[in-house]
Protein backbone atom coordinates (compact mmCIF):
# COMPACT_ATOMS: atom_id res chain seq x y z
CA UNK A 1 0.00 0.00 0.00
CA UNK A 2 1.25 3.50 -0.89
CA UNK A 3 1.43 6.28 1.80
CA UNK A 4 -0.18 9.32 0.83
CA UNK A 5 1.07 12.25 1.76
CA UNK A 6 -1.43 14.65 2.96
CA UNK A 7 -1.91 18.30 1.75
CA UNK A 8 -3.87 19.59 4.57
CA UNK A 9 -2.27 20.74 7.61
CA UNK A 10 -4.67 19.96 9.90
CA UNK A 11 -4.99 16.22 9.35
CA UNK A 12 -0.88 16.27 9.38
CA UNK A 13 -1.61 18.07 13.06
CA UNK A 14 -4.12 15.16 14.08
CA UNK A 15 -1.69 12.13 12.86
CA UNK A 16 1.70 12.82 13.48
CA UNK A 17 4.33 10.75 12.07
CA UNK A 18 7.50 10.92 14.19
CA UNK A 19 10.68 10.99 12.24
CA UNK A 20 14.25 9.79 13.70
CA UNK A 21 16.95 12.12 12.53
CA UNK A 22 19.27 10.69 10.61
CA UNK A 23 23.36 11.17 10.66
CA UNK A 24 25.63 10.31 8.58
CA UNK A 25 29.55 10.94 9.30
CA UNK A 26 32.77 9.18 10.50
CA UNK A 27 32.32 7.12 13.87
CA UNK A 28 34.74 7.34 16.44
CA UNK A 29 34.92 4.50 19.27
CA UNK A 30 37.44 4.27 22.47
CA UNK A 31 37.61 1.63 24.84
CA UNK A 32 39.46 0.97 27.74
CA UNK A 33 38.87 -1.02 31.35
CA UNK A 34 37.68 0.76 34.16
CA UNK A 35 36.33 0.54 37.44
CA UNK A 36 32.97 2.66 38.76
CA UNK A 37 33.63 4.44 41.94
CA UNK A 38 31.08 6.00 44.09
CA UNK A 39 31.02 9.39 43.85
CA UNK A 40 33.71 9.90 41.07
CA UNK A 41 32.37 7.51 38.48
CA UNK A 42 34.52 5.96 35.99
CA UNK A 43 38.14 4.98 37.24
CA UNK A 44 40.80 3.33 34.50
CA UNK A 45 41.36 -0.19 35.95
CA UNK A 46 44.79 -0.26 37.62
CA UNK A 47 45.26 -4.56 38.18
CA UNK A 48 47.95 -3.67 41.08
CA UNK A 49 45.03 -1.51 43.25
CA UNK A 50 41.73 -3.07 41.77
CA UNK A 51 40.28 -6.23 41.68
CA UNK A 52 39.15 -8.21 38.36
CA UNK A 53 35.55 -8.48 39.27
CA UNK A 54 35.32 -4.55 39.63
CA UNK A 55 36.78 -4.31 35.85
CA UNK A 56 34.08 -3.23 33.44
CA UNK A 57 34.76 -2.20 29.69
CA UNK A 58 34.06 1.67 28.75
CA UNK A 59 32.75 2.33 25.41
CA UNK A 60 32.68 6.29 23.86
CA UNK A 61 31.08 6.34 20.28
CA UNK A 62 31.43 9.84 18.91
CA UNK A 63 30.09 10.45 15.50
CA UNK A 64 31.26 13.32 13.22
CA UNK A 65 28.46 13.88 10.86
CA UNK A 66 29.16 15.40 7.50
CA UNK A 67 29.56 19.19 7.00
CA UNK A 68 26.72 19.08 4.80
CA UNK A 69 24.69 18.76 7.94
CA UNK A 70 25.28 21.46 9.62
CA UNK A 71 25.45 20.02 12.80
CA UNK A 72 26.67 21.76 16.08
CA UNK A 73 26.90 19.30 18.39
CA UNK A 74 28.02 15.89 16.91
CA UNK A 75 25.80 12.94 19.03
CA UNK A 76 28.01 10.96 21.44
CA UNK A 77 27.21 8.96 24.34
CA UNK A 78 29.72 6.78 27.12
CA UNK A 79 28.25 3.49 27.92
CA UNK A 80 30.11 0.19 29.52
CA UNK A 81 29.98 -3.04 27.65
CA UNK A 82 28.16 -4.87 30.49
CA UNK A 83 24.75 -2.61 30.13
CA UNK A 84 21.61 -3.09 28.46
CA UNK A 85 22.39 0.19 26.41
CA UNK A 86 25.01 -1.67 24.76
CA UNK A 87 24.61 -5.43 24.63
CA UNK A 88 20.68 -4.85 23.61
CA UNK A 89 21.09 -1.66 21.40
CA UNK A 90 24.28 -0.85 19.78
CA UNK A 91 25.77 -4.35 19.76
CA UNK A 92 23.36 -5.70 17.78
CA UNK A 93 22.96 -3.39 15.27
CA UNK A 94 26.77 -2.87 14.52
CA UNK A 95 26.34 -7.02 14.39
CA UNK A 96 23.27 -6.94 11.97
CA UNK A 97 26.20 -4.51 9.60
CA UNK A 98 27.93 -8.05 9.36
CA UNK A 99 30.85 -6.29 10.93
CA UNK A 100 32.58 -5.96 14.60
CA UNK A 101 32.99 -3.40 16.73
CA UNK A 102 36.59 -2.92 15.84
CA UNK A 103 35.98 -2.74 11.65
CA UNK A 104 33.20 0.08 13.30
CA UNK A 105 35.61 2.11 14.94
CA UNK A 106 36.76 4.82 11.52
CA UNK A 107 33.89 4.12 9.92
CA UNK A 108 31.68 6.49 7.19
CA UNK A 109 28.30 5.41 8.66
CA UNK A 110 24.70 5.99 8.93
CA UNK A 111 22.56 6.25 12.20
CA UNK A 112 20.15 7.48 14.28
CA UNK A 113 19.71 7.73 18.30
CA UNK A 114 16.58 4.97 19.02
CA UNK A 115 14.89 5.08 22.21
CA UNK A 116 15.78 2.89 24.81
CA UNK A 117 12.53 3.22 27.10
CA UNK A 118 13.90 4.23 30.06
CA UNK A 119 14.09 7.47 31.15
CA UNK A 120 16.48 10.19 32.93
CA UNK A 121 15.92 13.01 35.13
CA UNK A 122 17.94 16.47 34.24
CA UNK A 123 16.58 19.85 35.54
CA UNK A 124 13.84 18.26 37.01
CA UNK A 125 13.10 17.31 33.68
CA UNK A 126 12.20 13.58 32.53
CA UNK A 127 13.57 12.81 29.81
CA UNK A 128 13.39 9.87 27.29
CA UNK A 129 16.94 8.00 27.26
CA UNK A 130 18.10 7.12 23.90
CA UNK A 131 21.53 5.74 22.02
CA UNK A 132 23.32 5.09 18.41
CA UNK A 133 21.56 2.60 16.21
CA UNK A 134 23.45 2.11 12.87
CA UNK A 135 21.69 1.92 9.89
CA UNK A 136 24.40 1.67 7.12
CA UNK A 137 28.14 1.42 6.97
CA UNK A 138 30.33 3.07 3.69
CA UNK A 139 33.52 2.23 1.99
CA UNK A 140 34.51 5.99 1.79
CA UNK A 141 33.36 9.49 2.72
CA UNK A 142 32.14 9.99 -0.68
CA UNK A 143 30.26 7.62 -0.71
CA UNK A 144 28.84 8.13 2.85
CA UNK A 145 27.76 11.59 1.07
CA UNK A 146 26.07 10.47 -1.95
CA UNK A 147 23.73 8.18 0.36
CA UNK A 148 22.99 11.55 2.80
CA UNK A 149 22.40 13.88 -0.77
CA UNK A 150 20.39 11.04 -2.41
CA UNK A 151 18.35 11.18 1.06
CA UNK A 152 17.66 14.89 0.68
CA UNK A 153 16.42 14.23 -3.04
CA UNK A 154 19.90 15.98 -4.29
CA UNK A 155 21.96 15.84 -7.25
CA UNK A 156 24.84 15.35 -5.52
CA UNK A 157 26.71 18.59 -5.77
CA UNK A 158 27.95 19.70 -2.43
CA UNK A 159 26.24 22.06 -0.33
CA UNK A 160 28.26 25.73 0.56
CA UNK A 161 28.25 24.20 4.39
CA UNK A 162 30.62 21.29 3.00
CA UNK A 163 32.34 24.41 0.46
CA UNK A 164 32.90 26.12 3.55
CA UNK A 165 34.58 23.49 5.59
CA UNK A 166 36.85 22.38 3.04
CA UNK A 167 34.43 20.05 1.80
CA UNK A 168 35.16 16.97 3.96
CA UNK A 169 34.82 18.72 7.33
CA UNK A 170 38.06 18.27 8.38
CA UNK A 171 37.92 21.01 11.02
CA UNK A 172 34.93 19.14 12.71
CA UNK A 173 36.86 16.23 12.51
CA UNK A 174 39.53 17.12 14.32
CA UNK A 175 37.31 18.44 16.97
CA UNK A 176 35.70 14.98 17.22
CA UNK A 177 39.50 13.40 17.79
CA UNK A 178 40.43 15.51 19.93
CA UNK A 179 37.62 14.56 22.28
CA UNK A 180 39.23 11.72 22.88
CA UNK A 181 42.79 12.45 23.57
CA UNK A 182 42.44 12.67 27.13
CA UNK A 183 40.78 8.80 27.62
CA UNK A 184 43.70 7.72 25.44
CA UNK A 185 46.59 9.06 27.23
CA UNK A 186 44.99 8.59 30.33
CA UNK A 187 45.02 4.93 29.39
CA UNK A 188 48.81 4.90 28.58
CA UNK A 189 49.79 7.18 31.65
CA UNK A 190 48.25 4.75 34.11
CA UNK A 191 50.14 5.27 36.93
CA UNK A 192 53.62 4.88 34.45
CA UNK A 193 56.26 7.50 35.45
CA UNK A 194 58.55 6.93 32.53
CA UNK A 195 57.78 9.10 29.52
CA UNK A 196 59.63 7.14 27.13
CA UNK A 197 57.39 4.08 28.11
CA UNK A 198 54.21 6.06 28.56
CA UNK A 199 54.96 7.44 24.90
CA UNK A 200 55.43 3.93 22.88
CA UNK A 201 52.55 2.72 24.71
CA UNK A 202 50.41 5.98 23.24
CA UNK A 203 51.92 5.75 19.94
CA UNK A 204 50.66 2.12 19.65
CA UNK A 205 47.50 3.04 20.73
CA UNK A 206 46.92 6.23 17.98
CA UNK A 207 47.82 4.13 15.53
CA UNK A 208 44.95 2.39 15.88
CA UNK A 209 42.85 5.17 16.00
CA UNK A 210 43.23 6.39 12.07
CA UNK A 211 40.72 9.19 12.57
CA UNK A 212 42.51 10.61 15.46
CA UNK A 213 46.07 10.14 14.47
CA UNK A 214 45.53 12.03 11.46
CA UNK A 215 45.61 14.98 13.29
CA UNK A 216 47.34 14.09 16.14
CA UNK A 217 51.04 12.05 17.18
CA UNK A 218 53.06 11.34 20.38
CA UNK A 219 54.34 14.99 19.61
CA UNK A 220 51.88 17.34 18.98
CA UNK A 221 51.79 19.96 21.67
CA UNK A 222 48.37 18.88 22.81
CA UNK A 223 49.14 15.63 23.35
CA UNK A 224 52.17 15.99 25.35
CA UNK A 225 50.58 18.71 27.46
CA UNK A 226 47.92 15.93 28.04
CA UNK A 227 50.75 13.35 29.03
CA UNK A 228 52.23 16.06 31.56
CA UNK A 229 49.12 17.08 33.34
CA UNK A 230 47.71 12.98 33.68
CA UNK A 231 52.17 12.31 35.08
CA UNK A 232 51.44 15.10 37.40
CA UNK A 233 48.11 13.37 38.76
CA UNK A 234 45.56 15.71 36.72
CA UNK A 235 42.48 14.79 35.57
Amino acid sequence: MTNQVSNDPWESADNPQLRAFDYWGVVTLSMYFAILQKGIGKVPFDPQVHSLDQRVTVIEILLSPLAEQNVSRPPERSMIAESKEWAGFVLPSIKALGISARELNGKYVRAHMKPTGETYTKNDETKDKSTFEFLKIFPSEDECRKDYLASKGSNGSPTPAAVANGGNGSNKEKETAAKFLPVIVANAVNGQKDLEVIRKSLAVSLASYSQINKFFTVDSPQVMTLIMEKMAGGK
